[in-house]
């Protein structure tokens, strides 16, 4: 039988449900479908699990190790003196056992995205013999061995022509999330951030949360100084681009929102001598100032106003200033009570604070956010805080977003 991508799923879901056991080697693996259902099989139906897995170029993704040695045994192929490349899976322990054989890995990509194609035969016993010498070869399994290549690849990155061929798995949202909810205190939040900073690190996309360059706390501090400034009529370019969150290798400034495709708004600040554009510039930055210059208890009304003000309604306000750039200003201005709503964030904002009447797209559904946002048991808990934790804390809210974030693309 002849298996392309469209087929794969399926087909492993339905030759899983008829074995009692699999056994997989696979180049690399990740999160994924195929995973799932492996899983699944294995916690439910009792099938036998043995996996020799690849970790060349550091693309098998650990929390994927993790899991295939949760449901039955693995063994790392070293990959020394040759790149493991295989993609073989036995279903065994069945009235019919078939083998695959073929171009899939065991990943995101392998089972959905690329262009695969794989054999499926009832001759299993030449792929069994393969299998078992391989097996033996790899040698058990080091107890420390996951958390050893969690360091390295954590320390050495995934090979740049490998992320897209495996398939980048972002980091549950929903699991972030929980994490933030079980924080019932300043020093909860504190260990949230640190596992949502571990989470972003093993995505390997770039960018994490506590890190010194490339990170939420580095972006979020450069940015504030910038919204700080009295006049953002002529500022620098690459001050532009730290307010607007446009991507520069000095840092990651599209955190809490880019507006890469905000032209409109770009222009504004770009174009500052044309008078037009000062003049919005200068009530920009005006309406922004009162809620930096506001009491604690009174920024999130300000900001409500300040949304009120500027982008009520489509084709009032300031155009190209929506909602999605008005509340990336405001957060950046006021980190410590603000949060960004933007394209990536909705959705974790929904699962954080429970879906508003309206889908959070005016002033109203962004106080209310806010008010749930005061309520939670750390944000105003007055723990006593270091240094360190007294920079978290000046940029609590806008924090936020590290849990929430989803990329969109």
């Amino acid at each position: 039988m002849f298996l392309t991508t469209r087929e794969l799923k399926e087909r492993f879901e339905a030759n899983l449900a008829a074995s009692k056991q699999i056994y997989v080697a696979t180049a690399w693996a990740t999160e994924g479908p195929a995973l799932d259902l492996l899983c699944e099989a294995a916690q439910t139906q009792g099938v036998k699990v043995k996996a020799i897995v690849g970790t060349f170029g550091n693309a098998t993704h650990p929390d994927a190790l993790e899991r295939l040695r949760e449901i039955g045994k693995l063994r790392l192929a070293a990959g020394k003196r040759a790149m493991f490349h295989p993609k073989v899976y036995i279903f065994g322990g069945g009235v019919e056992p078939c083998a695959w054989i073929g171009s899939a890995n065991f990943t995101q990509a392998g089972f959905a995205l690329n262009d695969e194609v794989v054999l499926e035969t009832r001759s299993v016993d030449d792929a069994l013999t393969w299998f078992k010498r391989r097996w033996k070869e790899c040698g058990a399994l080091k107890p420390n061995a996951i958390d050893d290549y969690r360091r390295r690849r954590r320390r050495q990155g995934v090979s740049a022509h490998l992320a897209d061929l495996v398939g980048r798995v972002d980091a549950s949202t929903t699991t972030r999330v929980a994490c933030l909810r079980g924080a019932d205190g300043w020093n909860g939040y504190v260990a949230a951030l640190k596992k949502c900073d571990e989470h972003w690190r093993d995505e390997l996309l770039g960018w994490s949360v506590l890190g010194t360059r490339h990170s939420y706390v580095h972006t979020i501090t450069k940015a504030h100084a910038v919204a700080l400034s009295k006049s953002w009529v002529g500022l620098p370019t690459k001050d532009i681009e730290k307010l607007l969150g446009l991507d520069h290798p000095e840092g990651t400034w599209g955190l809490l929102g880019s507006m890469t495709q905000a032209w409109a708004a770009r222009q504004v600040f770009d174009r500052y001598r044309e008078p037009e554009n000062e003049v919005v510039l200068r009530r920009l930055r005006q309406s922004v100032d009162r809620v930096i210059r506001a009491a604690d208890d009174e920024v999130a009304d300000k900001a409500v106003d300040v949304l009120e003000d500027l982008c009520p309604k489509p084709g009032e306000g300031l155009a190209g200033f929506g909602l999605g750039v008005v509340t990336r200003l405001l957060a950046l201005a006021r980190p410590d009570r603000l949060i960004s709503v933007n394209g990536g964030s909705r959705s974790g904002l929904h699962q954080l604070f429970g879906p508003p009447p309206k889908p959070l797209r005016d002033p109203e559904d962004y106080g209310r956010l806010l008010e749930e946002l005061y309520k939670l048991p750390w944000y105003g808990d007055v723990t006593r805080r270091s240094a360190r934790e007294g920079q978290l804390w000046s940029m609590r809210a806008a924090l936020i977003d590290s849990f929430v974030y989803e990329p969109t693309s």
